[in-house]
């Protein structure tokens, strides 16, 4: 079964910025999509795992990360419940996506 990759807007700004800054991820990005498309998740290698984040905005998402952890670059992703497709929703650095802003 093929599941259907849907870029949110966000995600493609993330992707822009990441990879003007580490062009050596966009194959191994591109691998990971592939494997989404294709079955729905990433092989272990990329420690894929469920956010849980009491309040936060992507409890209930997946996330991966990419470079095996040589660089701070994470992507969190949405596998839909019933329909056969998976949304990308952000790609970064963890201090760029989950650090709460400073009061």
């Amino acid at each position: 079964m093929a599941y259907e990759i849907v870029f949110e807007p966000q995600f493609k700004r993330d992707y822009k910025r990441v990879i003007a800054q580490r062009p050596s991820i966009k194959g191994e990005l591109f691998m990971a999509l592939q494997e989404l498309e294709a079955h729905g998740k990433v092989p272990d290698g990329y420690k894929p795992h469920l956010l849980i984040q009491h309040g936060g905005n992507y409890t209930g998402h997946m996330e991966f990360h990419l470079a095996e952890g040589r660089y701070d670059v994470i992507v969190i992703y949405q596998p839909h419940h019933t329909n056969p497709s998976v949304r990308m929703v952000r790609m970064g650095k963890h201090r760029e996506l989950f650090q709460s802003p400073t009061l």
